[in-house]
């Protein structure tokens, strides 16, 4: 499980009242702390996170037609092989 937040900080979140699941998380499995995003804004990053590589995307722009869609192998793709369930991403 990954779970990224980039709108909020360590400090906002870990800890606090607002994500006792994130706590709970944190304390039976691992937490990582040293992590940045290789692209400002985000997209490519994300793009990176999840295939290992941004594929020589380097802006954010917000739709396929803008020309962010890409045929790479990502994570997602690596668990349906895998026959396993249960991956999403949230915004």
């Amino acid at each position: 499980m990954l779970i990224v937040d980039e709108t909020r900080s360590y400090a906002q979140i870990v800890g606090t009242p607002v994500a006792p699941s994130i706590d709970r998380l944190i304390g039976r499995y691992a937490l990582a702390t040293d992590d940045f995003a290789l692209f400002h804004p985000g997209r490519p990053s994300h793009i990176a996170l999840t295939s290992g590589s941004n594929h020589g995307v380097t802006a954010d722009r917000r739709s396929p037609s803008a020309g962010n869609e890409i045929a790479v192998t990502n994570i997602a793709d690596r668990i349906a092989a895998s026959g396993r369930t249960g991956y999403g991403c949230c915004t």
